[in-house]
């Protein structure tokens, strides 16, 4: 039978879970139309983003999943099973370590099910639900340590936290990049003369009440809150890639675009091209991957030029 202690964790664990939803659910219900809160349930549900949001939360690497993320996934995720397998044979505590095992990964669990109506899945949101993969890989390194020789557990968890240390490294250089970048752009707003719209190519579509939350008008509202550009800069409108698309082909003559070519693709021959260069370290095989944060900005022919900044654009 479950003990008292096993019990006592899982009464716990409900309530925590249940505190914290009925938090979620009073910020839902309390927060106005076009509030940031609004965004939950505009997101499609599928497996595919269920094991998504939690192969996120488990091992918050890279989304792409590069040969060192996959490497380092697979020797830290080996030695926890090893662990666990062990502790699961042994037939006095079976149960118990059972129970033990199931809230663990109840834990990432709920988080990825929490998050699933909401749009977006940052590498952050997995931070108060990381104690299950915590308990995992730490009861799991302890009982493979017991039971085989420590050396041979370290290695792989050394050689696995090392090579998810160089994918934080490379996410926050990236991370630095993506804001160089944007603050380019922003500048460049000020800078605009004769523009009275700007069209930002995504590959989505927010709901009228949630626009505001779109990247373009993010970039307005950060060059205002910066100074970079003052209330006349133009205004900043999200649209779709294929409407973006078509506006383009008729080349309107006060409407500048920006795409950034990770969303829509890149802007044809004669646009604006700002980009931030930087480095993963790919300690698998020894090499630095060159990488590149990039926008690029359309103005037509009747506008003024805007001069990009010194080393950040051609």
């Amino acid at each position: 039978a479950l003990g008292t202690r096993t019990w006592a964790a899982a009464g716990l664990f409900a309530l925590a879970v249940g505190a914290a939803a009925a938090v979620a659910l009073a910020t839902l219900a309390a927060a106005p139309p076009s509030g940031y809160a609004q965004s939950y349930g505009h997101a499609a549900l599928s497996p595919a983003r269920l094991l998504g949001n939690l192969g996120l939360i488990v091992l918050p690497l890279s989304r792409t999943l590069a040969g060192p993320a996959w490497l380092s996934a697979a020797l830290l995720g080996g030695v926890a099973v090893l662990g666990w397998a062990v502790l699961l044979r042994r037939a006095h505590h079976r149960r118990a370590y059972g129970a033990a095992l199931l809230l663990a990964l109840l834990v990432p669990a709920l988080g990825a099910a929490a998050y699933l109506p909401w749009p977006r899945m940052e590498r952050f949101y997995a931070l108060p639900f990381l104690v299950g993969p915590m308990v995992l890989l730490g009861v799991g390194v302890t009982a493979a340590a017991r039971r085989f020789r420590p050396l041979y557990v370290l290695l792989p968890l050394v050689a696995g936290l090392t090579l998810a240390a160089a994918d934080a490294s490379a996410d926050a250089d990236e991370s630095i990049a993506v804001r160089q970048m944007n603050g380019v752009m922003a500048r460049a707003l000020g800078a605009m003369q004769g523009i009275d719209t700007v069209l930002v190519a995504i590959p989505y579509e927010e709901p009228a009440a949630l626009a505001w939350q779109g990247p373009g008008p993010t970039l307005r509202r950060y060059a205002l809150a910066t100074g970079v550009a003052g209330p006349d800069a133009p205004a900043v409108v999200d649209v779709t890639c294929s409407r973006a698309a078509a506006r383009f082909q008729l080349q309107p003559p006060h409407v500048a675009f920006i795409s950034y070519p990770g969303m829509c693709g890149p802007l044809p021959p004669g646009a604006l091209v700002v980009d931030r260069p930087y480095a993963y370290m790919d300690l698998l095989f020894a090499r630095s991957l060159p990488r590149t944060a990039r926008a690029d900005l359309w103005l037509p022919r009747a506008a003024a030029p805007v001069p990009p900044a010194p080393g950040t654009g051609r």
